[in-house]
């Protein structure tokens, strides 16, 4: 029977870019974050290793994992990074076969039983949101009959997949702590000379577009942080962590409009003066709205337009039109 207070060692892989496939900027892992955040609040011990900022290959990889021996090894996966995760996971198994190795995010989401049918190197696949989720494997690391009982994951029992119920949402964000930062080497996610660091204030979305995946992992209610909590991150990221710029990563910032605007206030108030980026949709901004914004140091809104032909906007179920696109992208120049 495992000792559910038992401190486990537990590292959290994002994983290295794979040779000659194309790169994007980098965007800091506030999912691996939080994760790393909830199991140390928790008493566990946690490594994130943080392959496309550190340049970090598959094989430079094995030693740091062999160094490091977890008990557990979560790696996170998009679908462009399956293969590499994929790799990560076996390189896992390889150098730490007694480890359990964990395969999480969007990808593994939508395909955890195909994941396992054809990696043998992943024993568990979390669904969806997953602090409670990781915590709980980690409290119960090597009780395999524990496993039944884990809401939102799917792993192999006796040479057949089990795929447990998914895990109900978090209903009060205010509750998790805030992302472990200390474990990433911020200043490799300067842009344009700027330390800018991410904030995520809500979860979920009642929108159904078709090529959205916010809604199926995160759910359709729009779960959200309170004004204050939020701002506190905010000065809590200038503060300690010396941020000079932020970036909201919410699916739709403003579509709790009266919230927007008490998190706008705030930051005006209490003098932040560091500019600042988000994304909504055209139908959730108004005149007042943008100004409010404007006046609290937001320097630059990403609409989720998707395209100019309305045809296209409705086969994809977006709930908006060319016109909504057009209005929101004047107010947005007008308001400066």
């Amino acid at each position: 029977m495992t000792n559910p207070n038992r401190k486990i060692k537990t590292t959290l892989v994002n994983p290295p870019p794979l040779k000659g496939v194309y790169r994007h900027q980098l965007y800091l892992s506030i999912g691996l974050a939080y994760m790393a955040a909830v199991l140390e609040e928790n008493g566990h011990e946690v490594t994130v290793i943080d392959c496309p900022a550190l340049d970090i290959d598959q094989e430079k990889l094995k030693t740091k994992l062999s160094s490091i021996e977890p008990e557990i090894i979560g790696i996170t996966s998009m679908t462009p990074t399956i293969q590499s995760a994929v790799l990560s996971a076996q390189v896992a198994k390889q150098v730490c076969p007694k480890s359990t190795v964990v395969l999480g995010g969007p990808h593994a989401t939508f395909m955890d039983e195909q994941v396992l049918k054809e990696e043998k190197s992943v024993d568990i696949v979390v669904r969806g949101e997953g602090e409670q989720t990781l915590l709980e494997l980690t409290q119960n690391v090597g009780n395999t009959n524990a496993l039944n009982k884990i809401e939102g994951i799917t792993f192999r029992k006796n040479g057949q997949t089990v795929r447990n119920p998914d895990r109900s949402f978090i209903q009060n964000l205010d509750d998790l702590p805030r992302p472990a930062y200390k474990h990433f080497d911020l200043e490799k996610y300067r842009l344009f000379g700027r330390k800018m660091l991410p904030i995520i204030t809500s979860r979920g979305c009642p929108s159904q577009c078709s090529f959205c995946t916010t809604s199926r992992i995160f759910g359709r209610p729009f779960r959200a942080r309170s004004p204050k909590n939020v701002v506190d991150e905010l000065e809590w990221l200038r503060d300690e962590h010396g941020a000079d710029a932020f970036s909201f990563y919410d699916d739709t910032f403003t579509l709790d409009k009266n919230r927007a605007v008490k998190i706008c206030e705030d930051i005006k108030n209490r003098k932040l003066g560091i500019p600042w980026d988000c994304q909504t949709r055209v139908s959730t901004v108004s005149e007042e709205m943008l100004k409010i914004m404007r006046d609290a140091n937001c320097q630059q809104v990403f609409f989720g337009v998707e395209s100019g032909c309305q045809t296209i906007l409705d086969a994809v179920h977006k709930g908006t039109s060319v016109e909504q696109n057009k209005k929101a992208i004047k107010l947005a120049k007008d308001a400066g």
